[in-house]
Order: C-alpha cells, then sequence, then structure tokens
C-alpha cells in the first residue's frame, strides 16, 4: 500500500510539474496588455488596460461599467470634459450588472453609470476569476492558465486577432481610448447586415420577467454596496425601425421598478429619443456620432442630477 500511494504521488506531482512547465511556456507568449482573468477576450484586455494604468481607476470619480452598450455607446472622455469629473470605463462585451457584484470598485465614493439596451438581458455569459478587481498577480494567470487550459488559450488566440485590428472600422475593436470607451467609426465601417438588420428584443426574448430579474439583481447590488455616490441606469434608444409603444411601454415599467425597488439608483429613460440610421453601427450600437450625441445628452441628465462640476 506505501509503494501505491508513493507512485501515486510521483505521478500527481509529476503531472503538476508538466502542466507548469507547459502553462509557463505559453503564458510567456501572452502579450502584457492581455490578462488570462476571464473566457472574455473584451474583459481580458480591458483588465489589462487598466492594470497598465491603476491610477486612472483610482483617481476616477465617473466610473462607467456594463456591456458593449456602455462601451461603445457611452464616450467616458465626454464625461469627462463635460463634467469636470476624471472618468473611466470599464465595460467590455457581454457583462451584465450582476457581474460586478463582488467587484471592490463598489468600495469607493464614485458615480456609476451603467447605459443599456435590449442585448443587456442575454444570459450572463462572461465567467471571471478575478471578482472584477483589476488588480490581478502574474501567479494566478500561470494558475487560471493550467486550471483551463482550452479556455484561455482560446481567448489568447482570439485576443491576438482582436489586436491586430488598428482602427474602429470593425464591431471587435478593443481599440480603447485615453478614458476606455470604443468609439465605432462613422466613416468606411465594415457593417454586418445580420447585425444591422437584427432585433435585439427578439433575439433575446425580451419581456416582464427579464426586466423583473434585471432590477433583482440591480437591488442586490445597490443594498449590498453602500460606498458609491450615485448609480444612474439609462436605457439608450435602438434604430427608429424597431421602436413600438409597446417597448417603450416596457422601458418605463422598467424604470418605475428601478425606482421603486432601487431608490439608490436613477434612471435615464432615453429610449423613445430619434436617431438617424446614420448614427448606427448596427440595431443597437452608435458610431462615433451617435454615441457622442447620445453622451451630451447623458452629460444633460447628470447635470440635472446636480453631479457635474463647474
Amino acid at each position: 500500500m506505501k509503494k501505491f500511494l508513493t507512485k501515486v504521488f510521483l505521478y500527481i506531482g509529476s503531472l503538476l510539474v508538466i502542466v507548469s512547465l507547459v502553462s509557463i511556456y505559453y503564458f510567456r507568449r501572452v502579450p502584457n496588455q492581455f490578462l488570462l482573468v476571464s473566457n472574455s477576450v473584451s474583459y481580458n484586455l480591458k483588465a489589462g488596460f487598466i492594470q497598465q494604468q491603476p491610477e486612472r481607476l483610482n483617481k476616477a470619480e465617473i466610473i462607467v461599467v456594463g456591456s458593449s452598450m456602455s462601451l461603445n455607446n457611452v464616450s467616458a472622455k465626454m464625461l469627462q470634459d463635460s463634467l469636470h469629473m476624471p472618468a473611466i470605463n470599464l465595460s467590455s462585451w457581454g457583462l451584465n450588472i450582476a457581474n460586478y457584484e463582488h467587484s471592490a470598485i463598489w468600495d469607493r465614493h464614485k458615480v456609476f453609470l451603467c447605459n443599456i439596451g435590449m442585448p443587456d438581458f442575454e444570459p450572463l455569459g462572461v465567467d471571471t476569476k478575478d471578482d472584477f478587481s483589476f488588480n490581478t498577480s502574474r501567479v494566478r494567470e500561470i494558475f487560471n492558465l493550467a486550471t483551463d487550459f482550452n479556455t484561455l488559450m482560446a481567448t489568447i488566440k482570439q485576443g491576438k486577432e482582436v489586436m491586430a485590428i488598428r482602427d474602429n472600422r470593425d464591431y471587435k475593436s478593443c481599440n480603447f481610448d485615453e478614458c476606455g470607451s470604443v468609439l465605432f467609426s462613422d466613416s468606411a465601417f465594415n457593417y454586418d447586415s445580420a447585425r444591422w438588420n437584427g432585433d435585439d428584443y427578439l433575439r433575446f426574448a425580451v419581456d416582464s420577467a427579464k426586466l423583473i430579474d434585471y432590477v433583482r439583481q440591480l437591488k442586490k447590488i445597490t443594498t449590498t454596496h453602500q460606498g458609491y455616490t450615485r448609480i444612474i441606469i439609462s436605457f439608450s434608444p435602438g434604430r427608429g425601425v424597431f421602436y413600438s409603444q409597446k417597448r417603450s411601454a416596457m422601458v418605463a415599467y422598467l424604470g418605475r421598478m428601478i425606482r421603486e425597488s432601487c431608490p439608490q439608483a436613477v434612471f435615464v429613460n432615453l429610449y423613445d429619443r430619434h436617431y438617424p440610421d446614420s448614427t448606427y453601427a448596427d440595431d443597437s450600437h452608435f458610431n462615433v456620432i451617435g454615441a457622442k450625441r447620445y453622451t451630451a445628452e447623458l452629460v444633460d441628465s447628470i447635470n440635472g442630477l446636480g453631479i457635474g462640476k463647474k
């Protein structure tokens, strides 16, 4: 029995050594701006962006969170310049307000802005290994790679493809500006007809049950974390062809639920605003023209809350 256990331990030890060496080998080939902390290429790049300049997050007074609806539709630099408050955009593809539940970002006296749209009612798909701390060690990254090798190797491959995109004429662009936003180009953009003609309301089967679940998640965050100054949830409009009174009423219903269940949060409903097709990159994401116009409207709303500085 003793010899058997010795062989088992030797086998396990040898296997661990081999896994560690393989992980270290591949880890050394990972670009510095790409952290191995999730199954999301966009989030891994955003985490790398923040880790390379942590002072931006530490000094930020306005923090933009959420999915691509915040990443592409909100200019954090415009917020910063217009409100005279340091701002940063922590958003990345597919994130939901629930993803941030255990993040340390709430433990600061900040203003949080989460812009949403119909795509934000899709099921959670981002699995993070750092609880959105934006501060992880190299040892932890190697451990992540060793314990989830296939997933993280896939993100490395995709990440290199994304980093090869040098402009904002592609939906996959992660060319963050100085404040972390990505505003799509309005010139020579690589439009995808499926995305342009897609209807996220139907695609994600948005209904009252999903709205109620969203409010439940938001309430959990607002009651658990009390250190922030204000959290603002804004709802941006989609292409006019997809607008209807039924959908407008549903967004208004979401706003009422947030006001009743999450008094610490403010709901800014801009869904009924009309934006021409020339301001969109697809059915719900703006190009740079739309994003700047939309951000200007957000600035007016935030000023109306008495948050901006003179």
